[in-house]
């Protein structure tokens, strides 16, 4: 399955959920992560021009992907480069499955209420940081339960 095929099923499982208040049992439990959900091939803007906002499941985060890839245009003359523009709710926060496939990803992720609603991602210095923060915490883990 392609990238692209994969965000949009995520949009469509999205939908199949939409205002339902997934994983709230009582009013004492903590009320569920929301987040932005759309995709794009156009742009930021016209992903968040058809934008829902949709209840996370409780391990999930607000993720913002951008993801693109270069293809050959039908008659094979030049290359053109695809864009996909994706928020939605996910429990892994990695470029990993984009890499896998060829694609090139920026994504961002983040905790809070209907974070994923501005329309720049993050930059690259940000995602350097948490992705080292992500490398520094599996060591610490790995060497604690090493022992």
């Amino acid at each position: 399955m392609k990238f692209w095929q994969a965000l949009l099923l995520v949009d469509i499982l999205g939908t199949v959920h939409g205002g339902e208040n997934v994983g709230v049992d009582s009013p004492t439990d903590t009320p569920p992560l929301r987040c932005y959900t759309c995709l794009s091939k156009k742009s930021w803007d016209h992903c968040q021009a058809k934008a829902e906002i949709k209840n996370c499941a409780p391990d999930e985060s607000c993720l913002k992907v951008k993801a693109y890839h270069t293809k050959k245009t039908a008659n094979n003359t030049k290359e053109e480069v695809v864009h996909i523009y994706a928020k939605y709710c996910s429990a892994e926060c990695s470029n990993k499955q984009c890499r896998e496939m060829g694609w090139l990803c920026d994504v961002s992720c983040c905790s809070s209420q209907e974070c994923n609603a501005s329309v720049s991602n993050t930059s690259p210095s940000s995602c350097a940081m948490i992705a080292s923060a992500i490398a520094l915490s599996y060591i610490i883990v790995h060497d604690f339960f090493a022992l």
